[in-house]
């Protein structure tokens, strides 16, 4: 975990629960289409006017078999949605 969320408990706790993390932990692409629970989670997003529209696909990067970092593309409106839906495929294309 990452030293600026060791110090602050709600960080931490939204770390926990974040997409990033469970990319982390689990090494393998998350395909979050509807991300209701996580919004009602994390007050930021969901007051944001596109959280409606948010959904993601986050994936390890790979360096020589080692993670190395996470990459997420997300929606925050009704176009980018679509255009992520259409794309994400199914989820082996992804790894």
């Amino acid at each position: 975990m990452p030293e600026s969320y060791k110090d602050n408990e709600e960080i931490d706790e939204r770390w926990k629960k974040s997409y990033t993390n469970q990319v982390i932990q689990t090494g393998k692409t998350v395909i979050a289409i509807d991300t209701s629970e996580y919004l009602a989670f994390s007050e930021r997003l969901r007051n944001y006017k596109g959280s409606s529209y948010y959904s993601l696909i986050a994936a390890p990067i790979y360096i020589e078999e080692q993670m190395e970092a996470v990459i997420v593309l997300a929606s925050f409106n009704e176009n980018q949605q679509k255009i992520l839906v259409e794309k994400k495929g199914p989820a082996s294309t992804l790894y």
